[in-house]
């Protein structure tokens, strides 16, 4: 693996090196995480008033990542779900430099435990067959062979 010297060095390498040639991901995953990275040292420079130049990573840890998922929500009003993907963007980032520079792997075991968020709005509906129904389903099945009475099991 190679030694980053800093932050900047590191993400360069996770997205023209990991996500594209080791991972082989998709342009569209690589879009998405550009743009949450992009976002994310956008809102370092403003709201946290470090330097482009001076972000490491030490910026990167826990607080600051709960910050900015939450000024996601608030400012942009993007749904759990673009805010689950923006916390999967990150963690994989922080899975792919767990290991350099060591001095910050507990910043990066307290981003990687970050919970996702449950989605509140999801409506499970679970219908349930009348007796009637199943029995008519189950009156179509042919028990002759091992797939007939796999299906009627």
């Amino acid at each position: 693996m190679k030694n980053y010297k800093s932050f900047a060095e590191a993400l360069n390498y996770f997205f023209n090196d990991y996500l594209t040639i080791q991972k082989n991901l998709s342009n569209h995953t690589i879009k998405s995480y550009k743009t949450t990275f992009r976002m994310c040292v956008k809102y370092l420079i403003d709201y946290k008033n470090i330097k482009i130049e001076k972000i490491s990573f030490a910026d990167i840890n826990r607080d600051n990542v709960i910050d900015f998922l939450k000024h996601m929500e608030t400012e942009y009003k993007i749904s759990i779900k673009t805010r689950n993907q923006r916390l999967a963007a990150i963690k994989s980032f922080c899975r792919y430099v767990s290991h350099e520079p060591i001095e910050y792997l507990n910043n990066i075991s307290q981003i990687l435990e970050i919970a996702s968020k449950g989605d509140d709005n999801k409506v499970v509906v679970i219908d349930y067959l009348t007796k009637e129904e199943l029995t008519t389903y189950l009156n179509v099945i042919s028990t002759n062979n091992r797939k007939g009475i796999r299906d009627y099991t």
